[in-house]
């Protein structure tokens, strides 16, 4: 894949909240708009992610969400309420600042995307990226089907099937579409009706991220993964979030925040989850 050679700390800009909403019983989706926009608009990667900084001063490290889309002049970002600074990001209202990165990390390849099909496979919080993706892709021209899992309560269903061709949704708990996880509904699909892909890209917990590789591996399937560390600074300097990655015939430390979060599955070192 092709990564930038040398990384450079990106700029930090001041929004307003422009609307939020439950999406779910812990997931939010906050909208931001402001005059940095623009820039972003031109230089965002489907699969980068922004910082959002905290007021909270004792909230020292910044959290950092993947992009959704940037659509009608406002940036989505879509989060889980885990801790503390993402439960202050929930009480967020309309009109209040917000201060936040530029688009930093390195999202998916698409120069491999000249034609063709490709597989989207999202789980849970996961999903939200995959939404720029769909966009971007449909406006190459390249069709597209998602496969999204949830435990529970599925999220930006809609928006989906407003772009992809075909969305599938798999629980766990079975209290929406299939019963079971990504990767079994796609082995289900591929059996019953047949499921070809020219590509595949995917961001989700790691367990299904590793299951899905061994299924893209089997069929031959090209696949990018997006991968979801704990980050602590988001830039690259605490090397919290790093991973062992294979390249040149070595297994090498890289950190999700700055040498990903997209890598090619045949890259990653899954260890035993």
């Amino acid at each position: 894949m092709c990564r930038d050679k040398e990384w450079v700390q990106k700029s930090l800009v001041t929004g307003r909240v422009a609307g939020q909403e439950r999406l779910t019983g812990d997931v939010y989706r906050i909208r931001i708009q402001g005059d940095f926009l623009e820039d972003f608009s031109r230089e965002v990667k489907p699969g980068q992610f922004v910082n959002v900084y905290m007021k909270d001063r004792s909230t020292l490290l910044p959290r950092p969400v993947s992009i959704c889309r940037i659509q009608s002049g406002q940036l989505e970002l879509v989060y889980r309420v885990v801790g503390k600074g993402t439960r202050e990001m929930a009480g967020y209202h309309r009109g209040d600042a917000i201060r936040l990165s530029s688009p930093l990390g390195n999202g998916f390849d698409l120069s491999c995307c000249q034609s063709g099909s490709a597989l989207l496979v999202g789980g849970g919080v996961g999903i939200p990226p995959l939404l720029q993706l769909a966009g971007e892709l449909n406006n190459r021209g390249i069709r597209s089907m998602a496969v999204l899992g949830f435990q529970r309560e599925p999220f930006l269903i809609q928006e989906m099937e407003k772009i992809c061709d075909k969305v599938l949704v798999a629980t766990e708990d079975g209290s929406f579409g299939f019963a079971g996880n990504v990767v079994q509904l796609i082995e289900k699909e591929g059996q019953e009706k047949g499921l070809a892909a020219d590509q595949v890209f995917s961001c989700g917990p790691k367990p299904m991220l590793k299951a899905l590789a061994d299924l893209c591996r089997e069929r031959e399937l090209p696949l990018q993964v997006s991968l979801e560390e704990r980050m602590g600074c988001g830039y690259g300097a605490c090397v919290g979030c790093a991973v062992d990655i294979k390249q040149d015939g070595k297994i090498q430390r890289k950190a999700v925040c700055k040498d990903g979060p997209v890598f090619l599955a045949e890259e990653v070192f899954w260890h035993a989850e």
